[in-house]
């Protein structure tokens, strides 16, 4: 099931600078606001202790903010203070002037930032899957045990006799003689060996593996399928024994003699081995049933209607390549 990207995904695409300013300007624009007619004579806002552009900057909003600075451990003179206050208020000004905050994307970031806040306002609700969290994990291992289970493995060595695909039946059938004779001196000379030892260096034409008795190396099914030829996949999964030599495989490369020196079956990984990834996913689940309970709140008792004629005329514009410019809000103009 997909969930939508929680606004907190939305807003890290946004510019860090443009997030920092927002964030500065809804902690003081909240308090500024009330405060905007520009005819305002000092009597009316007694609490001032600034104008900027005819606009009180009252005392709560410094006093704020050098309360939040000193909890933040920050520095907090008074007179910096104020004087950052003013620039700030000085430049909002200009952008509620030169028409800076109606332009698209900063509505829509200052949108993504309230909504932030707002969410980060409201309690922490718990998980819908209560418990502790080893309880959780296990019950999750448990309910999805083969998802851990480490595949069945083969060990093999073979010994590959050269068989050209388009040699002559005669060619082919001499070929087939040499191996079943290879395989009655590999049972006499490499008895009670696991491979093929040194009779695979002398005779084998696999290159990759003839200096090391014929040894593959462990490998699932899924990975001899890869690797091999299906009629020589299909008879080592027929071995039983180990250390017997089967009888020689006519594949298209080729004539292969086939020993197993080992087979393990799959088996279930511990617990503990899996418990990061269990913990992971039990995470992941968490935040997917906040962020759909968010959803459900965000739109409760909220009327939506949509108008589908206007829908339609919409053109969805291609995906943007990485070569392509990406569009800035256009400058602010200063007011004269």
């Amino acid at each position: 099931m997909t969930f939508p990207p929680s606004h907190r995904d939305l807003r890290s695409a946004l510019c860090p600078s443009l997030i920092r300013r927002l964030t500065m300007l809804v902690a003081v624009a909240g308090v500024l606001l009330g405060c905007r007619k520009a005819s305002d004579p000092v009597e009316t806002s007694p609490d001032a202790v600034a104008w900027v552009g005819g606009r009180p900057l009252p005392a709560s909003a410094l006093e704020a903010e050098l309360q939040r600075r000193s909890a933040g451990g920050l520095p907090h003179d008074q007179q910096q203070v104020l004087d950052e206050l003013v620039e700030l208020e000085a430049a909002y000004g200009k952008a509620i002037a030169s028409g800076f905050l109606d332009q698209p994307e900063i509505q829509r970031a200052i949108r993504l930032l309230v909504v932030d806040r707002l969410r980060a306002s409201r309690p922490v609700e718990p998980a819908l899957a209560s418990g502790p969290a080893e309880e959780r994990a296990r019950a999750l291992y448990a309910a999805n045990t083969n998802r851990f289970l480490k595949a069945e493995v083969w060990n093999v060595a073979w010994i590959r006799v050269e068989s050209p695909r388009k040699a002559t039946p005669e060619k082919k059938a001499e070929a087939l003689a040499r191996a079943r004779d290879l395989r009655a001196r590999a049972e006499k000379e490499c008895r009670g060996m696991p491979h093929f030892g040194a009779l695979a260096a002398s005779v084998s034409a696999d290159q990759a593996t003839r200096f090391r008795g014929g040894e593959l190396g462990w490998m699932t099914a899924a990975q001899m399928e890869a690797r091999m030829d299906p009629a020589v996949v299909a008879a080592v999964l027929r071995l039983e024994s180990p250390g017997v030599v089967a009888e020689p495989v006519v594949a298209a490369d080729g004539i292969y003699l086939l020993k197993l020196m080992a087979r393990r079956p799959a088996q279930l990984r511990p617990f503990d081995e899996v418990r990061p990834q269990l913990d992971h996913e039990l995470a992941l689940n968490d935040r997917r049933d906040r962020d759909a309970r968010w959803s459900r709140w965000a739109r409760e008792g909220v009327e939506v209607r949509l108008v589908p004629e206007r829908l339609a005329r919409i053109a969805v514009p291609a995906v943007r390549t990485n070569d392509a410019p990406v569009p800035t809000p256009a400058p602010m103009e200063t007011p004269r």
